[in-house]
């Protein structure tokens, strides 16, 4: 009887074991080590074979560029840069012509000129600024992986240097490294929990460019209705401030000289964007958002941008907005919010340059911050990971040559990880499911401790 009974008790313990067990694969969950090398491969192979398809083009076939290269022009490496730089030094506020150079908010020139303050002959100004964006980004990602062991943080590290996105950067040289750095920087302060720090580092990076201001939900994230206010609030205010700063204390600027820099300002941007890139096709080279996607597939007279970006960026705009805050509501990962901010920023413009695909690294490394990442998670994993990546292939028909898979599957895949985030959002089953556990999933809950 005792032998009997030991074996019911054996047998009822297996199918204890057997019932704890996850029932299929979805319920499962990989580390952050093994996530991290995912998220590497998911970039770094898109990008060799970018590299042996346009070695290929150029070496074997003799094709001239573009089509032996997926960035720009070889003439214009590091032109952003020197045409901001060059134009800052020769000029300052409102005593120059009105051109490109000069298309950036005011706060863009205290960081160029503090490179230029800084500058000696043994550190250039152009190895200044991409060593602030490098350093910077690197610094945030060490700080927000410290628990996740060497391995992760190196591999999170490779990730951000092989993505198109860096590399187009660093070819450019465009002060967008900056804001990377400081949205980078803001997520890590967030996740310490320094929400005045963090709101401060998010108002200098719109500051810059204003387009950061899509990563304001970041600092509603685990945070009641009141500490959402205050930080929206801090981090407007900074932004502001800065702006007065600049304006005030750079060369040129000062009380009676504000009218002048902001029209200046207006103007500039005006030809850049409206007569240069909005209005031609030179936006849709090398470009990311809707409108861009839209030109490069159907051709440029398929939903002009003069009559349809302010459809786009206002209904777009209503659509990812709501998606945010049902995210948040649904109590969601804090990487697929920062991924449903970073599309905002890229699609909902009329021009969006691919160096802003570095908008997506925040996702990435939230999302390998968590201790462990539920294998549901991994196809937005995948799709997020592919966004920032070179796609020199799929040509459309027609006289452009730059209209090739990167300007409309990039965003064709934003649009597709946006939807998934909504449909997880909507079948996840509350915080406990959709949390990976490292980061708190608590959002915009009034009753949260303050």
């Amino acid at each position: 009887m005792l032998e009997v009974g030991a074996e019911h008790q054996a047998v009822g313990e297996a199918h204890l074991v057997r019932r704890r067990r996850p029932q299929h694969l979805w319920e499962r969950s990989i580390d952050p080590l093994h996530a991290a090398v995912l998220a590497f491969l998911c970039v770094f192979i898109p990008l060799a074979y970018a590299t042996v398809l346009s070695l290929l083009r150029g070496v074997l076939w003799h094709q001239a560029w573009p089509f032996d290269s997926f960035l720009p022009s070889p003439t214009a490496v590091f032109g952003d840069w020197y045409l901001i730089h060059n134009q800052w030094l020769t000029y300052h506020f409102g005593a120059g012509p009105v051109s490109p150079g000069s298309v950036y908010f005011p706060a863009t020139y205290l960081g160029v000129q503090l490179v230029e303050t800084i500058n000696t002959q043994h550190l250039p100004t152009l190895a200044m600024n991409l060593g602030l964006f490098l350093v910077g980004s690197i610094a945030s990602i060490v700080s927000i992986l410290r628990h996740r062991g060497v391995t992760v943080i190196a591999l999170a590290v490779a990730t951000l240097l092989t993505t198109y996105a860096v590399i187009f950067e660093i070819f450019t040289g465009n002060v967008e490294g900056w804001v990377c750095a400081l949205t980078l920087g803001t997520l890590a302060l967030t996740l310490r929990d320094h929400r005045t720090s963090a709101a401060v580092l998010l108002g200098f990076a719109v500051a810059m460019k204003g387009i950061p201001i899509v990563f304001l939900p970041l600092m509603w994230f685990g945070r009641t209705r009141r500490q959402s206010i205050i930080s929206s609030v801090q981090c407007v205010g900074a932004a502001i401030a800065t702006t007065l700063v600049a304006m005030l204390a750079l060369p040129g600027g000062g009380p009676s000289t504000f009218g002048r820099i902001i029209t200046d300002v207006r103007n500039s941007q005006n030809i850049y964007f409206k007569q240069l890139m909005m209005y031609t096709s030179a936006g849709t080279h090398y470009g990311n958002s809707f409108l861009n996607g839209v030109h490069a597939f159907f051709g440029e007279q398929a939903m002009l941008s003069k009559q349809w970006w302010l459809v786009v960026v206002v209904v777009g705009g209503a659509l990812l907005g709501g998606a945010v805050v049902y995210a948040l509501h649904q109590h969601v990962p804090l990487w697929m919010v920062l991924a449903l901010c970073a599309s905002a920023g890229c699609l909902l413009v009329p021009v969006s340059g691919d160096y802003k695909l570095m908008y997506f690294m925040p996702a990435i490394v939230s999302l390998l911050a968590e201790e462990a990442i539920p294998v549901r998670w991994l196809p937005g994993l995948v799709v997020l990971c592919l966004i920032p990546t070179p796609k020199p292939w799929g040509l459309r028909p027609g006289p452009d040559p730059f209209a090739d898979a990167g300007v409309y599957l990039t965003p064709l895949l934003m649009v597709i990880l946006c939807g998934w985030v909504v449909y997880y959002a909507a079948t996840t089953n509350g915080p406990a499911e959709a949390s990976g556990r490292a980061i708190p999933s608590v959002a915009l809950s009034p009753e949260a401790s303050p």
